[in-house]
C-alpha cells in the first residue's frame, strides 16, 4: 500500500544541538529557539519547508571559529529522496546577524557540497554584526561593500574532512570608528580561507 502523510506543523522548541567530529575537526554548536516544519511526505520522496529562528553559538573548523555567537533564522524547503538518499536544498536564503546570505546544498551517498554567499553587504553592517570584539569597541561608521563565497565539498564520510574554500572582497570601503577616532579608508581587499 502506498504511504502518504501531510504534515500540516510540528512545532520545535529549545533545542540544544551539538555536533563534533574529532576525526576532522569540525565543531558545530547552536540552540534553536523554535523550529517550525511542515510538508507532505511519501515513501520515496517528500519536500519539507522549514522556519527557524536560532542561537550559533559555535561554528569551527579545525582550530578556525569561523563563526560565534551569533543570531540566525532560515525559511528555506528541503528536498528529500529517500529511494536515491538525496537531501537538497535549492536556493534559499538564511540570515546571520541579519544579514541575507543565499544558501544552496546537496548530501548524496557519494558526496556533499553547500555553497553560501552574499553580496554587496554594506561593510558598516558587516563590520558591527559579525564582530565578536564589539564588546571592545563603539559601532562603526562606514561605507564600502563585501562579497562573499563560501564553497563546502567532499566525500561523504565521517572521517574525511570537506574541503573549505571561503574567497571574500571589499570595494571601496571606509570604517571609523567614533570613540577611538579609528579611521580607516580606501579598503580594497581580495581574500581567500582554504583549508585545503
Amino acid at each position: 500500500s502506498k504511504f502518504n502523510l501531510k504534515l500540516k506543523k510540528v512545532e520545535l522548541t529549545d533545542i540544544h544541538f551539538v555536533y563534533s567530529n574529532l576525526a576532522t575537526g569540525q565543531h558545530y554548536g547552536t540552540k534553536i529557539h523554535n523550529l517550525d516544519l511542515r510538508g507532505e511526505f511519501t515513501e520515496k520522496q517528500f519536500t519539507l519547508n522549514a522556519i527557524s529562528k536560532l542561537h550559533i553559538d559555535e561554528i569551527k573548523s579545525e582550530k578556525v571559529t569561523l563563526l560565534a555567537n551569533k543570531s540566525a533564522a532560515f525559511n528555506l524547503s528541503i528536498q528529500v529522496d529517500q529511494e536515491k538518499d538525496i537531501f537538497e536544498i535549492p536556493d534559499a536564503t538564511i540570515f546571520i546577524s541579519n544579514l541575507p546570505f543565499k544558501l544552496r546544498g546537496k548530501i548524496d551517498p557519494e558526496k556533499l557540497r553547500f555553497d553560501i554567499s552574499a553580496r554587496q553587504l554594506k561593510l558598516e553592517e558587516v563590520a558591527n554584526k559579525l564582530s565578536n570584539q564589539l564588546d571592545q569597541i563603539k559601532a562603526f561608521e562606514g561605507q564600502g561593500f563585501c562579497n562573499f563565497d563560501l564553497k563546502i565539498e567532499g566525500a561523504n564520510k565521517k572521517e574525511v574532512l570537506p574541503t573549505v574554500v571561503c574567497n571574500f572582497d571589499i570595494k571601496n570601503g571606509a570604517l571609523r570608528e567614533p570613540s577611538q577616532k579609528t579611521k580607516f579608508t580606501g579598503i580594497h581587499l581580495n581574500g581567500k580561507y582554504s583549508n585545503e
